[in-house]
């Protein structure tokens, strides 16, 4: 547990570096941010695969069969209308993007740091060395699932915004399932990349600034809000169900623990580690 807390203390340090010498680069306090963000994922994911105790083998960043990795995409496609939802019900304070002007993200330095660099940094951390840390804590240890939840929920805190709360709470949930049961980064790695790009990249190629205050105003009325919601729900769950089944054929649980200590995962060849 100590060694989870120490490495993201360790990801907010090169945060902090990185960001410092951009404001040294322009008035502009955004694109700053953004330089300032791809520095220091890149600083953190040079340092992770550097340090010993936590580079992960090769293996680590495979997976097979691949195509398992298209139902996880639609799962979190689907899960998005749903997703909006509960954000847009819930109403949480944005304690981090309500005072910054996010055109500066719909950018190609926005895709790259927002999209890219900082969720393979993330996925390094996260999904490598605290759930590592985390599967080996005496404490859980012989308890995964407490272990996969417990990654999410330090994953949800570190981003320090409640308006966030729900969707990483549900990335952490899901992304560490998937890299606990098949001893991979790369679907979590995917998926991350995949959700964090799309908004970047939708905003680039949207000249209009959105007209829309809430999903209802969307769809046209609440029922047809309501109908695409359960719509989505079902292709969700659907989709779930086949990732659930492709993981159980191609990843049997043969141990409590499938990534090795020290931050190196599995071999990625098709079942967990032995």
């Amino acid at each position: 547990m100590w060694k989870a807390i120490k490495y993201i203390l360790i990801f907010y340090a090169f945060q902090i570096i990185g960001v410092i010498p951009t404001f040294f680069l322009g008035s502009v306090k955004e694109s700053s941010l953004l330089i300032g963000l791809l520095f220091s994922s890149v600083l953190f994911i040079v340092y992770v695969l550097l340090k010993k105790e936590t580079r992960p083998q090769p293996g680590s960043f495979t997976v097979r069969p691949w195509k398992i990795l298209l139902p996880c995409i639609f799962v979190w496609l689907a899960f998005l209308l749903p997703e909006f939802r509960i954000i847009e019900t819930l109403d949480l304070p944005d304690t981090v993007f309500e005072d910054i002007d996010t055109e500066s993200f719909y950018s190609v330095q926005g895709v790259f740091a927002i999209g890219i660099l900082g969720p393979i940094a993330e996925e390094l951390l996260f999904r490598g060395v605290v759930l590592d840390s985390l599967l080996h804590w005496d404490r859980i240890e012989g308890r995964p699932w407490l272990a996969v939840i417990l990654s999410a929920v330090l994953f949800s805190l570190a981003h320090m915004n409640p308006a966030q709360l729900p969707a990483t709470l549900s990335m952490g949930l899901f992304f560490g399932w998937l890299c606990y049961r098949t001893g991979s980064l790369l679907p979590g790695i995917v998926l991350h990349v995949f959700n964090n790009s799309l908004p970047c990249i939708a905003g680039m190629v949207s000249a209009e600034e959105s007209r829309y205050e809430t999903m209802a105003d969307y769809f046209g009325s609440p029922w047809t809000e309501d109908i695409a919601i359960a719509l989505s729900l079902i292709v969700c769950i659907e989709c779930l169900v086949v990732v659930v089944g492709m993981v159980d054929r191609h990843f049997p649980l043969k141990r409590s623990a499938c990534i090795e200590y020290g931050g190196t995962l599995g071999d990625g060849e098709g079942e967990s580690p032995k």
